[in-house]
């Protein structure tokens, strides 16, 4: 995932070819022991966009914000799911999915949105994320 370039306040999370080096900061994320996914470049929460049935709609945009008190609620908790070797994002509080734009997609620059997620043996949907482990 890239904020392109990602250090702002309501920038948008958006697709990128990975690279498999530390060259971009925007590709490397974290999830806290709290479930707030943050951006290794700007050190933001990834968090869906808007109140009420907004928060909870298929389709809220997921964006950059700054991280807040982890333990109030808040739309920035995250948890992963592990299944054929990949990784499901849900969000903590609607349990949906973290979904790229355009089913099947590999442009560079779709929207990261929340979704409601597909059945989990089908790993051929927008829901499934490969991590590889950093050593920084």
């Amino acid at each position: 995932m890239a904020g392109n370039p990602g250090t702002q306040d309501g920038d948008d999370i958006q697709s990128g070819s990975c690279k498999f080096d530390l060259s971009d900061p925007d590709q490397i994320w974290s999830l806290d022991g709290h479930g707030r996914l943050i951006s290794q470049a700007s050190g933001k929460c990834a968090e869906v966009e808007g109140l009420g049935l907004i928060l909870i709609s298929d389709g809220a945009n997921v964006r950059l914000h700054s991280c807040q008190d982890p333990t109030s609620v808040n739309d920035q908790m995250w948890y992963f799911q592990y299944q054929h070797g990949y990784i499901r994002i849900r969000k903590k509080y609607t349990d949906k999915c973290l979904d790229v734009t355009g089913f099947g997609s590999t442009v560079d620059g779709r929207s990261v949105r929340q979704w409601t997620c597909q059945a989990f043996d089908d790993p051929l949907t927008d829901h499934w994320w490969t991590m590889e482990y950093v050593n920084q």
